[in-house]
């Protein structure tokens, strides 16, 4: 951060703006592969071994928590791009 703070504005968003579209990518990622692995859970009948509760609603929950949290990015990069406006 401190090197950043050195750079002109531009390059310090660009630089802000290719972190986030890598992070984007990689929770995108993350979420679809939890998306499988919860379909998979589904079509296996996973449950757990004591109450006989099935997963896979916890996990798809965990995947639209991560597509959430790519909205949240993709809305942070928007604003670093407006601010110059």
């Amino acid at each position: 951060d401190m090197l950043l703070d050195k750079l002109p504005s531009r390059i310090h968003k660009l630089i802000h703006t290719f972190m986030n579209v890598v992070s984007m990518i990689f929770f995108l990622t993350a979420a679809w592969q939890i998306i499988l692995y919860g379909i998979s859970l589904r079509s296996n009948g996973v449950v757990s071994q004591t109450i006989q509760f099935a997963f896979y609603p916890l996990v798809i929950l965990c995947s639209i928590g991560f597509f959430g949290l790519v909205l949240a990015i993709m809305k942070e990069t928007i604003l670093i791009w407006k601010e110059a406006s």
